[in-house]
């Protein structure tokens, strides 16, 4: 439908100034892996499978630390389509089947923290 069709044609500022903004959330997780380096592959491929069919997340970035020494040896990046996300992503039962099976036993050292474009 056309905006003057319902009413909102020439307004655009002010629809705009009443709609919160649809920022996406990178939700980063840093961890050291218990398994082989192989064993980490493969789960990093089912969690971008499983996890990536989950509504709201828009894409998922799994990666190894380049320097050696670093604190922690591999990364998650999930961006999520907005903040409210975050809930839904945590009970979904396809994140805590994935979590409590395969990530959780494995990556006991790991910090998480989510980020907001400024």
């Amino acid at each position: 439908m056309r905006g003057d069709a319902l009413g909102s044609a020439g307004r655009a500022d002010d629809v705009s100034s009443r709609c919160a903004l649809w920022r996406p959330v990178e939700h980063c997780i840093a961890y050291n892996f218990a398994g082989t380096e192989e064993d980490a592959r493969r789960m990093a491929e089912r969690g971008r499978r499983e996890l990536g069919a989950i509504p709201g997340v828009m894409n998922i970035f799994t990666g190894r630390a380049v320097d050696d020494s670093a604190r922690f040896r591999y990364v998650w990046l999930v961006r999520f389509a907005h903040r409210a996300v975050i809930e839904s992503y945590r009970k979904h039962p396809v994140h805590v089947a994935f979590a409590d099976s395969a990530f959780r036993p494995n990556a006991k050292d790991r910090r998480s923290i989510d980020f907001e474009s400024m």
